[in-house]
């Protein structure tokens, strides 16, 4: 009797179960609170989102978790496409009706298979990745993409979010990807309406592009007016090569910035964007609009950038700005950079009229190699850059026209040097030797 009694209670906790993952919308095991989230477990669980979400199901306030590593089982000879969760809420890049808007968490699991093989001019190509398309309160996080994927588009492709207005966290991708035209990278393809957020996400895949090949986001969209930007692209980390095969754009963070907060990424990746007198190639932003007050600092570039023309170990060129000055500070270069004409170490070239942007408080620690000695520089490969006095460029670099009139290391003798006495003052560095104090420029301070 007590056997029955079990087997029935066994049999209607099943029948119940059942019928509440069949009527949640997704199908999906689980109840989609913080506590209990809907489960992810296998390719056929991510396809049930992509055809499940629309714009009255976009998964606004629930919570998703992957909770085994997946392998779709793509090869060549049987591909398998991204998911591209939210693709049919966009019609085109300016256009996206609805994308995921929940809270999805990749709980560091790893995903391969995924074998694509849309990259042609049409819809197909475009905006492929994991999740095609973020909305405002969505959240993206801890998702890691392995090196067992074979990722492709057209363009604004990425292994994990193409199109974002939400926020992408900890995301990490291991995967190689080959674009056909435009704005492919590592975590993220494009954000859209000054919103969309990319933090502490790292890539160590090779990017191949057309164009504007990028280890993190691929660009953002220029709003015009009196816009208030959201964006974030803060802690992320790029070990993989970049390369723009027609030459343009290619970058180790970002490939256009239009505003926002651009802090604290590092690039470890070599940057090559040398074809066909390429243009824009930089070790962290190629094209930089313009930012938040004070939200664009403690950006390092490690690794080496060549290109043709407007060449940056840290930025490759200031684009206009609806800002009266743009202040580049904070920026560190100590990769070797090399390109034909405007190339220098922290900013190659910019539009604007003189004196507009300003370099202060900048580091460049990396061999500067310009054809055209008039437009290199350790700092800035255009005259209309000023300089400000407190930017420091390392010992036994190659001196340019460009750079300052004098630095510390010109007015002081090795031996000597080694035995100054270097401290901060009012947050400028200041070398005191003999009695005279000194800038880092070499100027004396009264």
């Amino acid at each position: 009797m007590r056997k029955t009694i079990l087997l029935f209670c066994v049999a209607v906790a099943t029948m119940f179960s059942t019928s509440v993952y069949a009527q949640n919308a997704w199908g999906l095991a689980g109840s989609g609170t913080k506590a209990d989230p809907y489960q992810v477990t296998s390719a056929a669980d991510f396809a049930a989102l992509a055809n499940n979400i629309s714009a009255e199901n976009k998964g606004t306030g629930e919570y998703f978790k992957l909770m085994n590593d997946v392998d779709f089982g793509g090869t060549a000879e049987n591909p398998v496409e991204y998911p591209n969760i939210g693709k049919t809420g966009v019609s085109s890049l300016t256009n996206m009706n609805y994308g995921f808007d929940g809270t999805f968490d990749g709980n560091n699991k790893t995903i391969s298979g995924i074998y694509a093989t849309n990259n042609a001019k049409n819809t197909n190509g475009y905006w492929n990745a994991l999740f095609c398309a973020v909305d405002t309160n969505g959240v993206v996080k801890d998702v890691v993409m392995g090196k067992n994927n074979h990722l492709v588009g057209y363009t604004y492709t990425s292994s994990i979010v193409s199109i974002n207005r939400g926020l992408v966290q900890g995301c990490t991708n291991y995967a190689d990807m080959t674009n056909e035209n435009s704005y492919a990278a590592g975590i993220c393809g494009f954000l859209l309406n000054g919103l969309g957020s990319v933090v502490d996400c790292t890539n160590y895949g090779n990017i191949t592009s057309k164009t504007y090949a990028c280890g993190v986001v691929g660009g953002s969209q220029n709003i015009f007016g009196d816009v208030t930007y959201t964006t974030r692209v803060s802690g992320n980390v790029n070990h993989g090569k970049m390369l723009s095969t027609a030459g343009t754009g290619a970058s180790g963070i970002m490939g256009m910035f239009c505003g926002g907060e651009l802090t604290n990424n590092t690039n470890n990746g070599e940057i090559d964007g040398s074809a066909t007198n390429g243009t824009y190639a930089a070790g962290i932003v190629s094209s930089l609009f313009k930012f938040n007050d004070n939200m664009c600092y403690g950006n390092v570039n490690n690794g080496k950038v060549s290109g043709y023309k407007y060449v940056g170990g840290v930025f490759a060129y200031v684009m206009r700005t609806t800002l009266t000055s743009i202040v580049i500070t904070n920026q560190t270069n100590n990769g070797a950079v090399s390109g034909n004409v405007n190339t220098a170490g922290i900013v190659g070239s910019t539009i604007m009229a003189q004196d507009v942007v300003l370099i202060d408080g900048c580091t460049n620690n990396g061999a500067v190699e310009c054809n055209d000695e008039a437009t290199g520089g350790n700092l800035r490969g255009n005259a209309l850059i000023a300089l400000g006095d407190n930017n420091v460029i390392g010992k036994g670099l190659k001196r340019y026209d460009l750079d300052p009139i004098a630095t510390a290391i010109d007015d002081v003798k090795v031996e000597k040097l080694a035995k100054a006495h270097k401290y901060i003052m009012n947050g400028q560095l200041v070398i005191e030797m003999d009695g005279v104090k000194y800038n880092a420029a070499g100027q004396v301070i009264k």
